[in-house]
């Protein structure tokens, strides 16, 4: 295990063979932008611990635990999680996936 972990929070499906449902323009997409792509004004990203896709979603929160503890607003939290939610379901159904959005949270060391 590693000196230096992130946590991350993420909107979306924790499926690890998501990438495989994906219609193949928003994969060829996804593989070559390491940051994600935009769709419907929300920036979509993979997901990762141990080099290892945990899912695809669209990040809620991003913190290093070298930056220290970190102050939440957890009700601005939950109504942009909510708000999320309806977007990435609706971007899901498009792409002919029909994964539940839901909050997550991962840390990774490395």
């Amino acid at each position: 295990m590693g000196q230096d972990a992130t946590t991350k929070v993420w909107v979306g499906s924790n499926d690890t063979g998501i990438l495989e449902r994906l219609p193949k323009e928003v994969l060829s997409e996804l593989e070559e932008n390491w940051d994600g792509l935009v769709a419907d004004g929300v920036q979509l990203q993979t997901f990762r611990v141990h080099d290892e896709v945990e899912g695809l979603g669209v990040q809620l929160l991003d913190h290093d635990w070298n930056n220290g503890p970190k102050e939440l607003n957890l009700g601005e939290l939950a109504m942009k999680a909510a708000e999320l939610q309806i977007k990435v379901a609706a971007i899901f159904k498009r792409w002919g996936i029909v994964d539940e959005p839901k909050v997550f949270l991962a840390t990774d060391f490395s």
